[in-house]
């Protein structure tokens, strides 16, 4: 798991296709703000939208790793590499980068909102959404890979087997987050209304659901890879 950590980050910092995901992550929150600012949102509100949604897109970063991989992919099955140690090697990134940021960000849009007393929330939001994120992703690149750009391509070219699937799975792993991290959304909801417990236990529940679901990916996502190696391959190579 340690080595296939060192490799992953080696590829966020020096592989095109992550930097390309990278840069877009911390603009979507802004894109998707003008228009609700054109039509009078207040902007106290928006405030709010940044951290989830940078949680979200991290969390789906991981989502066709192994795809990235290419052939390299065949090092891990052809030595018998254990699918939980796969799984977990590559969530290493966007954790040691995600958590940091989104706390970081919780704790500069708490006082754009007007109430530092949302900030439990926000950190517990974005913490849940990340990780139950990465659980997700952990399943899905090794049940549902699909074609990625080949390394070393341009990260803006389009693969030529992309199809309807792909534009599914990721609406999926999407809808799906959000909807395993509802309890710590409720609990975010009344604790912009409702003082003391509520933002407390968006955190708490976030950080407690959010690990559950992430072990969960890691522990489902590694039997899935041992037992679909080939087809992995597979898929990995095919473009």
């Amino acid at each position: 798991a340690a080595v296939i950590g060192e490799r992953s980050f080696t590829y966020w910092i020096r592989d095109a296709r992550y930097h390309a995901s990278l840069l877009v992550i911390p603009v979507i929150p802004f894109l998707l703000m003008v228009p609700l600012l054109i039509i009078e949102i207040p902007t106290n509100i928006l405030a709010l939208m940044p951290v989830p949604i940078m949680a979200l897109f991290l969390g789906w970063s991981v989502h066709n790793d192994t795809a990235y991989d290419h052939t390299a992919i065949w090092l891990h099955i052809a030595s018998g590499t254990s699918g939980r140690a796969d799984r977990l090697g590559r969530v290493v990134p966007p954790l040691v980068v995600g958590v940091p940021l989104l706390v970081i960000a919780s704790i500069i849009c708490a006082p754009l909102y007007g109430d530092p007393g949302v900030l439990p929330s926000l950190i517990g939001v974005g913490l849940g959404l990340l990780l139950t994120g990465l659980g997700l992703s952990s399943v899905g690149s090794a049940r549902f890979p699909y074609p990625a750009v080949l390394p070393g391509d341009s990260p803006f070219a389009a693969p030529q087997a992309v199809g309807t699937a792909s534009s599914l799975i990721q609406s999926l792993s999407f809808t799906v987050t959000v909807i395993l991290a509802s309890p710590t959304l409720v609990f975010a909801g009344y604790g912009l209304f409702l003082p003391g417990f509520w933002s407390f236990g968006s955190l708490i529940s976030g950080v407690v659901l959010g690990a559950l679901f992430l072990w969960l990916g890691i522990d489902w996502g590694g039997r899935i890879f041992e037992r679909r190696g080939p087809e992995i391959l597979s898929a990995s190579v095919r473009n």
